[in-house]
């Protein structure tokens, strides 16, 4: 099969979910997201189509094999890419589509003026790990990813009373910045939420009018991309009081937890005090680029 590769400043959204669903069909991870969940999900992740690709068939220039679909942001104070999903149609595998669009993607980054490339990977998927090493990737962190049936309920009952804040841009992140413990991964970011921000439902446990909990849950999805609490009022079930309280706030039957450092190994006794599961683990990997790409 012969095909182009090209950046997608003219894409079509709903040809670009027609190809996620064919590419992601077999993935590892069971991804069964609407057209507007996953128009949502490019919007929270920053998809910038000046630095994104897509493998048209030469045969019908109208059929897309494959995409390469990267947001662009600061990330740590550097300008950075971040590939929110790769993938290659089960017809288009083995003929070195991805291989071709990196290239191509590396062609966008530089007009950019890109200097770090940044993508997470399932633990896994061995193969891709390895081929991103030798693209010049390395490891940054080890994810773990956390799921919990709320059938199965949190088995800590709620005992503070929460806050509902409707519009997370109103919340001071300067100050809840200060309660992590660890800097949340590119979809979890305080960009990814405010991209999306009238998706989430933020709770708040205060204390004398200052705030020393918080947490955010997709209304939709059930996923929690931030939780934290300041670390003088641990231990005294105010992280248990919010997570219950966001499962209230979401249609979906489980709530999740994507991407917790596997070095914060309070987050993941708490969470799994709660009855959460590990269900999968992740790799962030960075690839840093000089005067050069």
């Amino acid at each position: 099969m012969e095909y182009t590769c090209k950046t997608l400043e003219n894409a079509d959204l709903h040809q670009l979910y027609q190809t996620f669903l064919a590419a992601f069909s077999d993935y590892a991870v069971k991804m069964d997201l609407s057209f507007e969940e996953y128009r949502k999900m490019l919007q929270r992740r920053g998809m910038d189509n000046s630095v994104s690709v897509g493998a048209f068939s030469d045969a019908d220039s109208q059929q897309m094999i494959g995409m390469m679909i990267n947001g662009l942001r600061e990330w740590q104070g550097r300008r950075t890419a971040y590939d929110l999903m790769t993938g290659v149609v089960p017809s288009g595998r083995r003929l070195g589509v991805t291989k071709n669009m990196f290239a191509e993607v590396l062609v966008a980054l530089e007009k950019e003026e890109v200097e770090q490339y940044l993508l997470e990977v399932l633990q896994e998927n061995r193969a891709a790990a390895a081929l991103y090493k030798k693209q010049g990737f390395e490891i940054t962190r080890s994810f773990s990813v956390f799921k919990l049936d709320k059938n199965g309920q949190v088995r800590k009952p709620s005992v503070h009373s929460n806050d509902v804040v409707d519009e997370p841009a109103s919340l001071d992140w300067g100050v809840l910045s200060g309660f992590w413990d660890f800097l949340p991964s590119w979809q979890n970011s305080i960009a990814s939420i405010l991209a999306v921000s009238d998706a989430f439902i933020c709770m708040t446990i205060s204390n004398e009018e200052e705030i020393v909990g918080y947490g955010l849950i997709d209304q939709e999805t059930g996923d929690i991309p931030q939780i934290a609490v300041h670390d003088q009022y641990r231990r005294k079930g105010i992280g248990s009081s919010i997570v219950s309280a966001l499962a209230k706030h979401t249609k979906a039957s489980a709530i999740s937890i994507i991407n917790v450092d596997d070095r914060c190994q309070g987050m993941k006794d708490f969470l799994k005090q709660l009855g959460f599961k590990q269900t999968t683990k992740q790799y962030e990997m960075i690839r840093s680029f000089h005067k050069n790409i």
